[in-house]
């Protein structure tokens, strides 16, 4: 169940079941009972568009969303213009996507983060 602004279709889910869901800038994307990924709203930059792989968390951004794979990989779609699509390579937990940059959970516990580091909040303390 998704109210709010929904301009660009972003509140606008489709009615199934999902395990997790994480709302984006201007779209929103749900993680079904199989490991899909489904996501609605703005499609701009690919955000919306994601890959057929299953997947165990994702994390929309604003111009991109990431996700962590079934192998413990971390895909990336949409905008990469700053380079936040561009995920390192690895085994990780968890991933989380922000405006122009995301960050990843490492299995061994570290964090990694890419993308825009106009702020340095692509650069861990």
């Amino acid at each position: 169940l998704c109210w709010g602004d929904d301009a660009d279709g972003e509140c606008s889910a489709p009615s199934q079941a999902f395990q997790q869901i994480s709302a984006g800038g201007k779209h929103s994307c749900g993680l079904d009972e199989d490991g899909s990924v489904v996501c609605w709203g703005y499609d701009y930059y690919g955000q919306s568009s994601p890959p057929s792989d299953r997947f165990v968390q994702i994390s929309a951004g604003y111009g991109h969303t990431c996700g962590v794979d079934s192998a413990g990989s971390i895909q990336c779609w949409g905008d990469d213009s700053y380079g936040q699509s561009s995920a390192p390579a690895g085994s990780f937990l968890e991933v989380s996507s922000g405006y122009r940059h995301s960050c990843g959970l490492r299995t061994r516990g570290s964090l990694v983060c890419w993308g825009d580091d106009s702020w340095e909040q692509s650069t861990p303390p």
